[in-house]
């Protein structure tokens, strides 16, 4: 029961990502767009792409590994590189304000949690 609870929520947890980037930029475009100053702006949108992007990298990664194909791209390195480029989300996404502000930053810590907390082990298929 306790290991089916951990999956469930860690699925849910991982498609909430988009979803949360969906509404932030929806309530930007709708709302605070017009009220930011254009250097705002930017960088929350940026923000939120920087976010998806490596969501998207992380859903390849668990197909290949679901699909059994090698991730032959992805080595410890990328795995360094997306936590920083998860935070540097997390950062960007306070120059919004308001409902998307919060949004975007919890889209990207909850792409930075798991980078952080992870232990130290290698990413190769044996």
């Amino acid at each position: 029961m306790g290991h089916t609870f951990v999956l469930c929520s860690a699925i849910a947890t991982y498609f909430m990502v988009p979803c949360l980037t969906f509404v932030a930029h929806r309530d930007w475009a709708k709302r605070v767009r017009q009220e930011l100053p254009s250097w705002r702006s930017y960088l929350g949108v940026g923000s939120m792409a920087l976010t998806l992007i490596v969501w998207l990298e992380t859903a390849y990664l668990g197909f290949s590994r679901y699909a059994h194909l090698p991730p032959d791209f992805f080595s410890d390195i990328w795995m360094v590189a997306n936590m920083f480029i998860s935070v540097l989300g997390a950062v960007g996404s306070l120059a919004l304000k308001g409902r998307p502000r919060l949004s975007a930053f919890a889209a990207a810590a909850l792409m930075a949690a798991p980078f952080m907390g992870c232990p130290k082990r290698s990413l190769s298929h044996t």
